[in-house]
């Protein structure tokens, strides 16, 4: 779990010092999401930042870059509009992973609508001269124009039955984003139909595991941490594995992560933690099943011990069917409400 420690010299204004956590906050949570903004420095960005570490890691200036602009932060006065832009999408993924019930989504909010007081304009296309014949063949043109067809009503958006409490839906959103890249990272997407096998998988994984990192038996540290209840002999037989795979860590990398930096404390962030469950997946020999109840026994025989007595596959397909269908469901109608 990432702590944010705040400079002294800031805590005299509580003005700075909220702004000063929002920025290490925002950074922190691109790296635990593996969010990586695209765009070009400027040369007065690379003035300010050549003699700081930030000069040697360019994703890592950027995100920091985007942070900063997020919080109005005046070491970065002249952002491009592509900066804007990507700092938005990051404000915009922030408020999805959290929902609208979390205690900072208006802050997010209020973000996100300063920005927005900062974005360009969009352009407009400029307007062809009118010429006499151009205005003859408008005027002749309403004699051939064909009616528009006729657009499909849009779906009625139903609201689930079941709403799922802010806290479930917030480590929901955190596991199903870290499964999804994790079987990115280790799968690929050449079977987009395995892939949604396998993110289906670690889903309920973590669900059965450890309610999403929320019960309170996740991180004693008896044995295993972490929503995927890791423990150190199979962190270290992973990590062996992706040290022998450079094709596999530049595919760690490209999602924005460094696995040579990774430590058994790593595992309680939910993007490490997915990934190395995913390579403890396949160790398992046989392709993973479709149905729930053959995922329940797959995950009892390959991942969870059968030693273990108290977790059964019934409650593996009870988690799937029930916990995250009604977490899932209730994702979608939120998402169907803002594009509406």
């Amino acid at each position: 779990m990432s702590v944010i420690k705040i400079n002294p010299a800031v805590l005299n204004d509580k003005r700075d010092a909220t702004a000063t956590a929002w920025n290490e906050g925002l950074r922190l949570w691109m790296e635990d999401n593996n969010f990586d903004p695209q765009f070009e420095f400027t040369p007065e960005q690379q003035t300010f930042f050549a003699k700081t570490a930030y000069s040697q890691d360019a994703a890592a200036m950027r995100k920091t870059i985007v942070a900063r602009i997020a919080t109005r932060d005046t070491s970065v006065p002249s952002a491009t509009n592509k900066q804007i832009s990507e700092t938005m999408r990051l404000l915009q993924e922030v408020g999805d992973s959290i929902g609208k019930f979390h205690k900072d989504a208006g802050v997010v909010k209020a973000l996100m609508q300063d920005l927005q007081t900062r974005a360009p304009a969009p352009e407009q296309a400029a307007e062809a001269p009118v010429t006499e014949g151009t205005e003859q063949m408008a005027q002749g043109a309403g004699d051939v124009t064909e009616s528009p067809a006729p657009q499909p009503a849009p779906k009625p958006i139903v609201k689930p039955a079941v709403q799922p409490d802010p806290a479930r839906m917030d480590a929901y959103r955190l596991a199903s984003a870290a499964a999804r890249n994790a079987v990115k990272v280790v799968d690929g997407d050449k079977d987009p139909k395995y892939a949604e096998r396998a993110y289906r998988l670690l889903l309920g994984t973590s669900a059965t595991e450890s309610a999403h990192g929320t019960h309170k038996d996740t991180n004693k540290r008896d044995n295993n941490i972490g929503q995927f209840q890791i423990g150190m002999d199979t962190f270290e037989t992973q990590m062996s594995r992706i040290r022998k795979d450079p094709a596999m860590k530049q595919r760690i990398k490209d999602a924005g992560m460094d696995p040579d930096k990774w430590t058994y404390e790593d595992v309680l962030k939910p993007g490490v933690a997915a990934i190395i469950a995913r390579l403890e997946y396949k160790k398992a020999k046989p392709a993973i099943p479709e149905s729930d109840a053959e995922q329940a026994a797959y995950w009892k025989k390959y991942y969870n011990t059968s030693s273990n007595k108290k977790i059964t596959p019934e409650a593996f397909k009870t988690k799937l069917a029930e916990r995250v269908r009604d977490e899932r469901a209730w994702d979608e109608y939120e998402k169907s409400l803002k594009k509406k």
